[in-house]
């Protein structure tokens, strides 16, 4: 009787430390799969929001050759204007984890893809589209099935799909840009993490997701910081470029008018516009690597003779365009001529050891009251910039 009571008792703790396991493991395995929903659900939405911030940007950039913006403006890309369309865009996935992108029409129909064979075909059922076309943009992980079905390709790659509305300037849906993410690496560091993690306690477990989820989130957001770099600065110089020297100057304007009244006017801020009068002879002469070359070390030369408050950019081709907060005219012209001698007293060498005195051209211009609008200041710097020109370079004008 004692025998079979010990052997009953051995058994029930054999029971017990079974259940103790198989609940362990179910509890294990239930927050793993919350945990794994709630990371992935994560990745989606970074991947959404660099890839919006993305589809923006190629449109915004690349806008000359998608439509021409009027009321009735509707996507028309000129067969014409694929290849260079496609150069811009693949300068730009060679430095991100972007597999495709898409345009389509209002119809659904694929006006540009990296992937030429996609061009001219429609997908038919696509809830991500729709969703788009109706002014939603979503993002859906999918393992491109659907896709492989139409379009006779094949992925074994997790990726995004995001669809962003493509606006007219009346804000009228002409079409979709789509942007596919390959997120294979995160999402096998993830079941990686998680499968280790499966031998540990549940304290354990959890700490060494919360060290994934922190290191998937630290290359997610590197990989969107260096995007908005890409977005903002200048590749030859690495200033500021166009878009955001404009963007800048516009805000300093709204800033400046914030702040001031008739009867309080406040500190006003200039503007400059800088031409490098030998550029175009440098490039005729030498060829455009000298010229890239001389564009850079003036730039370089122009930084250094900034106070670090000022705000620099590459407005275009050889000129530049410079902010200078709570500065009057008389500090503007004092800074122009600063900056005529900092290039004027340096000699710049470019390729082959070729050595060429550089000038400038600077036109000024210093905010009113009465100005609408930072264009105002381009308008009178632009204005300036050309008298420096016809008369004789190497001068600073100023048009208050």
């Amino acid at each position: 009787m004692d025998e079979d009571n010990l052997t009953e008792k051995a058994n029930n703790n054999r029971v017990l430390k079974l259940a103790g396991v198989v609940a362990l493991v179910i509890i294990i395995a239930a927050t793993t799969a919350v945990l794994y929903s709630h990371y992935r659900q994560y990745i989606v939405d970074i991947g959404k929001t660099t890839s919006v911030y993305l589809a923006n940007t190629i449109v915004k950039a690349n806008i000359d050759l998608l439509y021409h913006d009027n009321v009735d403006s509707k996507l028309d890309i000129n067969p014409a204007d694929i290849d260079e369309l496609n150069q811009r865009v693949v300068a730009v996935l060679d430095s991100l984890d972007i597999l495709e992108v898409k345009i389509f029409d209002t119809e659904g129909k694929i006006l540009y893809s990296n992937n030429s064979e996609l061009i001219g075909k429609i997908d038919p059922i696509n809830n991500g589209l729709d969703q788009a076309l109706a002014g939603t943009a979503n993002s859906i992980l999918t393992s491109k099935n659907h896709l492989a079905e139409l379009f006779n390709s094949a992925s074994n790659t997790d990726h995004i799909e995001t669809y962003v509305p493509i606006r007219n300037s009346v804000n009228t849906i002409i079409g979709v840009i789509d942007i596919t993410t390959d997120i294979s690496e995160f999402n096998e560091l993830l079941i990686d993490r998680l499968s280790s993690s499966m031998l540990m306690l549940i304290a354990a477990y959890i700490l060494a997701l919360l060290l994934a989820y922190h290191m998937i989130a630290g290359r997610l957001r590197q990989r969107q910081e260096n995007l908005e770099m890409w977005a903002t600065t200048d590749a030859l110089t690495g200033l500021f470029n166009r878009r955001e020297i404009l963007n800048l100057g516009h805000k300093e304007f709204s800033r400046y008018c914030r702040s001031t009244t008739p009867e309080n006017p406040n500190e006003p801020f200039s503007l400059l516009m800088v031409d490098v009068d030998q550029h175009q002879e440098i490039l005729n002469k030498h060829g455009h690597l000298s010229g890239d070359q001389v564009l850079q070390q003036v730039a370089n030369h122009l930084k250094a003779s900034l106070r670090g408050y000022n705000t620099m950019g590459r407005y275009g081709g050889e000129t530049f365009m410079i902010i200078l907060p709570d500065t009057d005219a008389d500090d503007a012209s004092q800074v122009g001529h600063r900056l005529l001698d900092a290039v004027r007293n340096e000699s710049i060498i470019t390729e082959g050891l070729l050595t060429h005195e550089i000038t400038l051209s600077i036109g000024i211009s210093v905010v009113k009251i009465g100005d609408t609008g930072f264009d105002d200041l381009m308008r009178r710097s632009d204005a300036a910039l050309y008298l420096a020109k016809e008369g004789g370079a190497d001068q600073v004008v100023l048009r208050p």
